[in-house]
Order: C-alpha cells, then sequence, then structure tokens
C-alpha cells in the first residue's frame, strides 16, 4: 500500500521533523528538522530536508498539529494548509496520509520500549492488552487521542479534548483562573496546559501574589531558564503548579476515555520540566477525583522522554497497515 523509499514528517506548530526508511523492517534515518514558518508550505520543507540525500520518496506519511478532514488540514498553531493530493503532485509520489500529529501519537503508543519512558510515579499492576490507552500534552498547543486495541489490532480516536472548559481545584486557583488572559474569551485546558498556557498561568499567579511581572518572560524557556537558576522562585512555583494542572486534565481524560491501558504524557514541553515534576504530588492530582479514584489509582502514567517516537509510529503503520483500523480509501492521497 505504502511502496518504499517512506519519507515521515512530524509538522508541528514551532518545529518540522523528517525520517525515511528504504524498505520494510529497516531503520528511519533521521533527517535534518526544520523550523516550521521557514518555509511556505510542507512540498518546500519536504524538498530542503531531502536536499542532498539523493532520495526520491514514492510514499510520504506526514502527521500535522491541526485537525485533518477530506485529506487536509490548516495547522491550529501556523500558517499552514497541507493538502495532501496537492503535494502528491508536487512532490511526484505513489501514495500519502495524513494525520492528526496525536493520532500519529496514538499509533506510536505500541511501539514504545521502556527506554522511551519516564514511569510517574506508580501504579497497581500491569498494563493488560485490550485496554484503552491515551496520550496527550502541551506544546504550541494540548494535543490529545485514545488508541484502542482489539484482536491486535488498533483504533485511533482522535479528540480535541484541550479545548473543552477547565475550572480551578481551590479558592487560591478561583483566583489565579479569575485572571488568567483568556482564550477567545473561554478558559480552556489549552489555555493553561500549553507553552503559551505556562506563560498566563506565571503572570496571573504573579498579580495575585503581588509580585511584578519581568516584561522579557514571553516565551516558555525564558521561565524555565529562571527556574533552574532558582529552584524556590516563584518561575519554578508556576511549573509546579502547571504540572498538577496537566495531572489534573490527564485524570480527567483518564476517566472520559476509561483508559485502563494508562496515560502517557507527550509533546514537546514536558521533558523539558521534569526537574519540577513532584511525582507523588502529580499522582495525587491525577487521581483524586472522588468517587472514582480507586479507579486512577490503578492507571498507569508515564512520560515520552525519547525524540522521535511519532515517525516510529508512522514507519509502523506503513509496514504493516493492516493491523490498523483507518479508513485508508478515504484517507489515502491517490
Amino acid at each position: 500500500m505504502f511502496p518504499y523509499p517512506i519519507l515521515v514528517c512530524d509538522i508541528g506548530g514551532t518545529n518540522a521533523r523528517f525520517a525515511y526508511t528504504n524498505a520494510a523492517d529497516a531503520p528511519l534515518t533521521q533527517l535534518p528538522p526544520a523550523i516550521t514558518v521557514h518555509h511556505p508550505g510542507l512540498a518546500s520543507a519536504c524538498t530542503g530536508a531531502l536536499a542532498g540525500t539523493g532520495i526520491s520518496p514514492a510514499s510520504l506519511i506526514v502527521c500535522a498539529a491541526g485537525p485533518v478532514a477530506d485529506r487536509q488540514v490548516r495547522l491550529t498553531n501556523a500558517n499552514w494548509h497541507i493538502n495532501g493530493p496537492e503535494i502528491a503532485n508536487l512532490l511526484s509520489l505513489k501514495q500519502g496520509l495524513l494525520l492528526n500529529d496525536f493520532e500519529a501519537l496514538a499509533l506510536a503508543l505500541p511501539t514504545l520500549d521502556a527506554d522511551s519512558l519516564l514511569s510517574i510515579g506508580s501504579a497497581g499492576g500491569a498494563r493488560k492488552g485490550g485496554q484503552t490507552r491515551l496520550v496527550l500534552g502541551p506544546g504550541t498547543g494540548l494535543g490529545l487521542a485514545a488508541l484502542v486495541e482489539t484482536n491486535e489490532h488498533y483504533l485511533v480516536l482522535p479528540s480535541e479534548g484541550g479545548h473543552t472548559e477547565f475550572a480551578p481545584a481551590d479558592p487560591e486557583e478561583a483566583e489565579i483562573f479569575a485572571l488568567v488572559e483568556k482564550t477567545l474569551g473561554r478558559i480552556t485546558a489549552e489555555t493553561l496546559i500549553s507553552g503559551p498556557g505556562l506563560v498566563r498561568l506565571y503572570k496571573a499567579r504573579q498579580i495575585v501574589h503581588g509580585a511584578s511581572i519581568s516584561s522579557d518572560l514571553l516565551m516558555p524557556e525564558d521561565l524555565t531558564r529562571l527556574a533552574l537558576a532558582d529552584s524556590h522562585g516563584a518561575q519554578a512555583a508556576a511549573i509546579r503548579h502547571f504540572w498538577k494542572l496537566t495531572a489534573r486534565f490527564a485524570g480527567d481524560m483518564a476517566l472520559a476515555f476509561s483508559a485502563g491501558g494508562g496515560v502517557t504524557l507527550a509533546g514537546g514541553l514536558l521533558p523539558r520540566l521534569t526537574g519540577f515534576l513532584e511525582h507523588s504530588e502529580f499522582r495525587s492530582a491525577f487521581t483524586i477525583k472522588a468517587p472514582m479514584t480507586h479507579l486512577l489509582e490503578r492507571i498507569q502514567t508515564h512520560l515520552i522522554v525519547k525524540d522521535g517516537v511519532v515517525l516510529e509510529g508512522m514507519r509502523a503503520l506503513a509496514e504493516k497497515p493492516e493491523f490498523y483500523y483507518l479508513d485508508f480509501s478515504k484517507r489515502c492521497w491517490i
């Protein structure tokens, strides 16, 4: 279905990552990443990544940060419109497939090994096959998808759950949330649990605590840099609060999807913040949701700490598409 060589691409609002494989069971060869906004579109980015390799891909599988419909996607956090059939024509492809970024991450879950994951706290019992698994995480936005396993086949359930309403959990948070800069007039999970959301959270916390806000703290990396320099400072406190919000949302979504197979955190932001992750606090925020605490206590939580796993997931799909419940007839480009 997907002739070789195959190029796989992970297109985010900030970065675009590429790898290729020449044959089934062959490992992926990583290519230099690109800055998304440095290219007018996907075809240009692919051509740039392949320059000098001598590789002319026959198939392209790409995931992108945005909802996919009619073989197209408009990136939520970048000015790209990806039209699969047009890309196939521009790159002279024999086949192509477009996935949502967290849809592709869900496909990658069965390929993850222990070295790819950091266990967060502990949960009773090992994961059993056939149970729904969940992957979610903050980056430029907040992504979410579920993976259902049945008869050794996989079905992905994409979700826009990051855009659901998000409420404070205690009086202090009520004060903070009241001062958070809203997105499109709403406080959603993504408003706070994302890269821009971390900055919003920090600023609102500073106002509540009567503290000043540095004018140069505009990016998550600015907060991280200062937090690393002072683990007891306001920036570090904001990041620890950010972890708690992430845990609460993850627990809510675990209940919504009955994710007995575990919750895996992903995205480009959280692996850079592990120095501020307090495992017991995370598990507490994840599990204490009466009357369902006993269910959540049995659900494992992990964080993906290895780069490129989503590319491996797309490679696995290309190699054995028959193991995935995906409507290829309506989603493939040719």
